[in-house]
């Protein structure tokens, strides 16, 4: 069985990967992820835009995943009240298209850098941040980054600072609720999908 991926962001593309075959090497991944930016996926109150949402679906279906996970930022949305909904509408959109798809789905809090804040100290990035993490993490990280002399570009610096996580998601999860929901997302779809 193999699995597919839907992120936000061009920075996601190669760094969500890593996360997943980390932490489930069993199951496969089909070809990069299926990059859906925010403005497609969600209206500005975190509802769903179905039609999008769908082709996606559609897409990842017919080159044979079983299982899907979806991975946004939060921005100004509570992930704890808005990604259970969020979730339960793209069920409900998998049920309406009749295919077979298990899905899992986050909020990074507040956006994907949150998780290089909670785990800053793994990074050379100075100290962790606790709980909640500011509005503007991946400025936060621009910032950091100034301080040693390096600019800060998602593209590229999302999976080398991720690649740099893996040894302590554990300890980084315990500090981000956001990435302890994403493992545990990863960890339930890898047990379906073997």
């Amino acid at each position: 069985m193999k699995a597919a991926l839907i992120v936000e962001g061009d920075g996601e593309v190669k760094a969500l990967p890593l996360i997943w075959r980390f932490l489930c090497p069993s199951v496969s991944l089909i070809g990069p992820p299926y990059r859906l930016p925010r403005y497609k996926a969600l209206d500005p109150a975190g509802n769903v835009k179905a039609n999008e949402w769908k082709r996606a679906f559609q897409l990842l279906y017919s080159k044979g995943a079983t299982c899907v996970l979806a991975v946004m930022d939060a921005d100004d949305i509570c992930p704890k009240q808005q990604a259970p909904i969020i979730k339960n509408d793209l069920e409900s959109l998998i049920k309406t298209l009749r295919i077979g798809l298990k899905l899992g789905f986050c909020l990074a809090e507040p956006e994907y850098e949150g998780w290089f804040l909670a785990g800053a100290n793994f990074l050379n990035l100075g100290s962790p941040l606790t709980p909640p993490p500011p509005r503007d993490c991946k400025g936060e990280v621009k910032t950091r980054l100034k301080s040693l002399k390096r600019g800060y570009s998602p593209v590229v610096d999302q999976p080398s600072l991720t690649s740099k996580l893996l040894p302590h998601l554990k300890v980084v999860a315990a500090r981000s609720s956001s990435l302890d929901k994403l493992m545990r997302e990863i960890e339930s779809l890898c047990e379906v999908c073997k």
